[in-house]
């Protein structure tokens, strides 16, 4: 009766492995998205060929529960990989048959646009779907010798619920300029941002 309960305990032990081997694992290049910027999913399946479907599953920021969100197909090797477009900080993991791998992160900077005016003045955007930005703060800086320095922060004022502004006036030429806002004020949906750099 001993010898038999070892027998099954080591089997089980040995099938544990096995098992795990089969799910598939999954990465992202970048793990952080700028502005516009794609992004590429890409595992592996160790137990598949070429040809077999990989379900990618994501679970968007506030989200509660993972949804189906693309498809693909392994190559030689198990290989898989997919390219997208990220909107905002997202969950991914990726399933093949019963198998699902351990989830990762990819997070979306807040989109910062920074426009020039005449007389100085300077225009701050920024752009979010998922949450609202009026009255987020957003610093303005410009380069020097140190590296970058603090013009003045402002509060956006909401264009609309996906859209904020704030106005700077810049006397000085010649500058580096861009917008920033950092990573507690651009959560939780996204992370720390930056604009192009505009000269003055």
């Amino acid at each position: 009766m001993i010898r038999s309960c070892l027998i099954v305990a080591a089997a089980l032990a040995l099938a544990v492995p096995a098992g795990a081997a089969e799910a598939p694992s999954i990465s992202a290049n970048p793990d952080f998205v700028g502005n516009n910027l794609t992004f590429q999913l890409q595992g592996t399946v160790p137990s598949a060929g070429a040809g077999e479907s990989v379900r990618i599953e994501a679970k968007e920021c506030r989200g509660t529960f993972f949804r189906t969100y693309a498809g693909t197909t392994t190559q030689s090797g198990g290989a898989w990989h997919y390219d997208g477009f990220l909107e905002v900080t997202t969950e991914f993991r990726a399933r093949w048959k019963d198998s699902v791998s351990a989830p990762i992160v990819v997070r979306k900077r807040m989109s910062l646009s920074l426009h020039k005016r005449g007389g100085g003045v300077f225009i701050g955007g920024a752009v979010s779907r998922y949450q609202p930005v009026g009255g987020r703060t957003v610093k303005l800086e410009r380069f020097t010798e140190r590296g970058w320095v603090l013009v003045r922060a402002a509060k956006l004022r909401s264009q609309g619920p996906q859209y904020g502004t704030a106005r700077f006036v810049v006397r000085t030429k010649k500058l580096q300029l861009r917008l920033t806002m950092d990573q507690s004020t651009a959560g939780p949906c996204y992370a720390a941002g930056v604009s192009p750099i505009v000269r003055s």
